[in-house]
């Protein structure tokens, strides 16, 4: 089983739905949400509706409690005030009525999720130091817990020595002797001086953690918080420049923990299994299921549907193993020399078709003369791709990506530039797909857009895949693909 863990979306739509759209591409089996769903943002009613059909485990926030009337308000700062009774407002008692349902911790197999600290999660208590997890490490006895709350996402660790530490995101595998606290950080409100999301994948059947971040469209959200007439967070991430230190992160958190029991979060559920939870919050889930029976009895009925359905993908070309040269100047792929027509091989490089009657690739000359990879598709549901061949290559090296995109004026979809990885893993090889994610934002002339990502291997890397990605309707055009080795620093 492969869990997507998110936390503090805090009614951020245009990060959630690319989040989302990650996480579906990943083809994850089950999403946990650790809280937090609203407050600061200006989609609260979109964001529910999504997580409601999307979501399969819920953790009580703070924020939430406060929504449904478990928390005091008092307990937030003046800004988080206003936010969330503006938020009620836009929603209505169903809402209060589902959030009202949420536990405060969830106890899965080996692993526990709440949104703050375990020892009283009613509090939602801040961990910040590796100091302040000692807590929750003796509150349960699960040797992995996932929290959110502090939107800084980070690894405490403590083993035989019973000394604790802090390590920043990473990948990794849980280890005899050692328990581990995974801050997943925040989808929505990130506070760790990057703008993109941060969530977690956890792989409970090889026991591994995995780091995912999300660039999402800063200036929508920017827009959304305006037609709302909300005030961005004071020291949030849209005042958050780059290329400055962030903030201290005590200095930016808005809600103070209570100390006393009697102003903890009242009448939550404190632990409930996620075996148990699925059929409780998403009782609904029966009659999609019941339908989808229903229309899988039909579908077989029809064999001439699922004879079309059987030869709907295809692979077309094949794409040969890579060599990394000393040259860090030269581009390690290869560059189409001629045009092709629509769906032959291309040399050098592997087409996949997710809906071969309706997409499909060729090689054409631009206006400027260029040679062009031109994607087309009328199934913005099926994923078209060009892959490169695999480059064998070495942790420390550190590999530039780039490539060009032109959309036609119907475009609708995504399409982005993608790395996959190969890494060594104890004694077997995991598969990291899209390592790597960038989608193009930087214009150029004639009306091109670029994607450019500098990027380091992690640990064990053996090799990797350089990918043009695409979900979407209409024509986009893509040139000047290219992959460099750079020296490491």
């Amino acid at each position: 089983m492969r869990y997507a863990i998110v936390s503090d979306i805090h009614a951020n739509w245009q990060a959630w739905k690319t989040v989302l759209l990650d996480i579906r591409s990943l083809k994850i089996e089950r999403i946990i949400s650790l809280g937090d769903l609203v407050g600061y943002g200006p989609n609260p009613c979109e964001v529910l509706e999504s997580v409601y059909s999307s979501v399969d485990h819920f953790v009580l926030g703070n924020h939430d409690a406060a929504l449904c009337g478990k928390l005091d308000s008092t307990l937030f700062n003046d800004e988080a005030r206003i936010v969330l009774d503006w938020t009620r407002q836009q929603v209505g008692s169903t809402v209060m009525e589902f959030v009202k349902t949420m536990p405060l911790s969830l106890a899965g197999d080996s692993f526990r999720c709440a949104h703050g600290e375990f020892a009283e999660p009613g509090h939602f208590n801040y961990v910040f130091e590796p100091d302040d997890a000692l807590r929750s490490w003796e509150a349960v006895e699960e040797p992995l817990l996932f929290n959110g709350h502090t939107h800084c996402p980070g690894i405490f660790l403590v083993g035989s020595s019973g000394r604790p530490y802090r390590l920043d995101p990473e990948d990794f595998e849980l280890q005899p002797g050692k328990r581990f606290m995974v801050n997943v950080g925040s989808v929505g409100n990130p506070r760790d001086g990057d703008t993109r999301a941060s969530y977690c994948i956890y792989d409970a059947r090889h026991r591994s953690v995995f780091w995912r971040k999300i660039p999402f469209d800063l200036d929508a959200y920017r827009l959304a918080l305006g037609e709302a007439g909300l005030p961005p967070e004071k020291g949030g991430f849209l005042e958050r420049d780059p290329r400055l230190a962030a903030p201290p992160l005590r200095s930016i958190i808005n809600f103070v923990p209570p100390v006393k029991n009697e102003q903890a979060v009242r009448d939550a559920v404190e632990v409930q299994t996620i075996r148990s939870l699925k059929g409780k919050l998403l009782r609904w889930q029966i009659f999609a299921l019941a339908a989808a029976a229903l229309l899988a009895a039909v579908l077989v009925l029809s064999g001439i549907y699922w004879h079309w359905q059987a030869h709907r993908e295809a692979d077309i070309g094949r794409a040969a193993a890579i060599t990394v040269a000393g040259d860090s100047a030269r581009n390690l792929l290869p560059v189409p020399e001629v045009t092709s027509e629509l769906n032959t091989p291309v040399s050098g490089w592997l087409i996949h078709l997710g809906d071969r009657r309706r997409q499909g690739i060729e090689v054409r000359r631009e206006e400027e003369g260029d040679l062009a990879f031109r994607m087309i598709s009328g199934n913005p549901r099926a994923e078209l791709r060009l892959s490169s061949g695999t480059v064998a290559v070495k942790e420390d090296m550190k590999f530039v990506a780039e490539a060009s995109f032109r959309k036609s004026d119907d475009f609708e979809g995504s399409a982005w530039l993608g790395v996959s990885l190969v890494k060594s893993s104890g004694a077997k090889d995991v598969d990291v797909k899209q390592y790597v994610v960038k989608e193009p934002a930087q214009a150029r002339r004639g009306g091109w857009i670029s994607a450019k990502k500098t990027f380091d291997l992690p640990k064990g890397a053996r090799s990797i895949e350089v990918g043009i990605y695409g979900r979407f309707k209409g024509i986009v055009s893509v040139k000047d693909i290219s992959l460099e080795c750079k020296p490491a620093d």
